[in-house]
């Protein structure tokens, strides 16, 4: 990517950093892309041939190289109750009683 964009799109936020993102950015940004798609009932971009073996190459070539892909550490239900009980807003409140525990909790 030239140098310039790259310095625009950190500036607008779009980017944290200048460079490359890392391949689960990518992916994780082509599925939005499916999904607004989606919700608005238009055939996705990102389903063609073309990106999908794009796709599968940049995956193959990541591994040739040795590159694991970071995985983020599941959220259990623990997790969610102690983060419920240090808050008092609306959202712990909802997070409450789905859990199916009294609101005062």
């Amino acid at each position: 990517m030239p140098p310039e964009i790259d310095a625009l799109l950190v500036q607008l936020e779009v980017k944290a950093s200048p460079g490359a993102w890392v391949l689960n950015t990518v992916m994780t940004r082509v599925a939005a892309l499916a999904a607004a798609h989606d919700w608005q009932g238009l055939p996705s971009p990102t389903e063609t041939t073309e990106v999908l073996r794009l796709r599968r190459a940049l995956r193959r070539h990541q591994a040739k190289r040795g590159i694991q892909p970071r995985r983020a550490k599941a959220l259990v239900a623990e997790d969610v109750r102690r983060g419920s009980d240090r808050d008092s807003g609306p959202r712990a409140h909802c997070i409450r009683v789905c859990l199916g525990r009294s609101p005062t909790q």
